[in-house]
């Protein structure tokens, strides 16, 4: 069972649509319990190695075969999976001791990669917000903190500084759509975004997946706190 999900996991105890007393009094839920007690074991042992490694959490992305996750559509079809929870945990981490490094001993944060996809910047963007990280971190992050304001806006991670802001600062969702539709009818014309990048549904899915996201990641905080 040791790469089986919870779910594959549980119904293969005949535990699935059991709940509350029902659940724990089932013979196979300590066959469970020991299971996740395991998992979670295996899953902290390989966010701590990555973490001491310093990997960066696009090589987590490829590693973990979220490769194939290029829209908002895509993430949620797999928002629910281990791979992905797995991923947020350790951005979570990672960003996190990134934070401290970068407010404590003023070390800037390494750029988000080039060869990171749309869909993995939005997770990333989704947690800066879940943990409330600062404007300066997350301009930083983005490789736009040295840059003016029209150089900004030409790099194509500006997109992602615009979500953060819409979305920390909230803004009505009108009020988001709009300038998330001025944005894609004019970058274009100076930045070169993705197909993911420029598709005004996907964007504006976005903006709203944002929230879920990082509702999500502070859920997933409080429960290894």
């Amino acid at each position: 069972m040791a790469d089986k999900s919870k779910k594959s996991v549980m119904k293969k105890l005949k535990l699935n649509g059991l709940a509350g007393n029902a659940l724990k009094s089932n013979k196979n839920y300590v066959f469970f319990e020991n299971f996740v007690k395991m998992k979670e074991t295996r899953e902290t042992n390989r966010v701590n190695t990555w973490l001491e490694k310093n990997v960066p959490t696009y090589d987590v992305w490829k590693t973990l075969g979220l490769g194939r996750v290029r829209t908002v559509k895509d993430l949620g079809e797999i928002a629910d999976t281990d791979a992905y929870k797995l991923y947020m945990r350790y951005v979570y981490a990672f960003d996190g001791r990134a934070n401290t490094n970068f407010i404590q001993n003023n070390v800037a944060p390494s750029v988000i990669s080039s060869e990171t996809s749309w869909a993995e910047k939005l997770s990333r963007t989704a947690n800066w917000v879940a943990t409330d990280r600062s404007d300066k971190y997350v301009k930083a992050a983005l490789g736009l903190d040295n840059l003016p304001l029209d150089g900004q806006q030409v790099s194509t991670n500006y997109q992602f500084y615009l979500y953060f802001k819409l979305s920390t600062l909230q803004v009505q969702q009108d009020v988001a759509e709009k300038t998330i539709n001025f944005y894609l009818k004019h970058a274009p014309r100076y930045v070169k975004l993705t197909r993911e990048a420029r598709k005004r549904e996907n964007n504006l899915q976005a903006y709203l997946h944002l929230d879920i996201v990082a509702k999500r990641t502070k859920l997933m905080r409080e429960e290894l706190n």
